[in-house]
């Protein structure tokens, strides 16, 4: 998935899937830096919480799993859990 960002997470237009996908990205960047699951995932929330505001979808099921699913490899390369709910990525 590293290298993969250019696919898309299910939001209604290009400017979603694009403002999600440097979420997803930022988020992958903290891990790599060192930074803990729990505070990687804290940042992803606060990143879809701006998101939200002109992007409902991003609350959407599908886009939730799609965005778990770029992190998941990620997150477990590093020793974490995979993200177990929808919950984990948004506020």
């Amino acid at each position: 998935m590293d290298g993969e960002l250019s696919i898309r997470f299910g939001m209604f237009s290009d400017e979603g899937d694009a403002l999600v996908r440097k979420a997803v990205f930022a988020t992958i960047t903290d891990l790599r830096d060192g930074m803990d699951r729990e505070t990687a995932l804290g940042r992803l929330r606060t990143r879809t919480a701006a998101i939200i505001v002109t992007h409902d979808e991003i609350g959407d099921t599908d886009v939730r799993e799609q965005i778990a699913e770029a992190l998941d490899s990620p997150l477990t390369t590093r020793g974490f859990m995979p993200i177990e709910s929808g919950d984990e990525i948004t506020a």
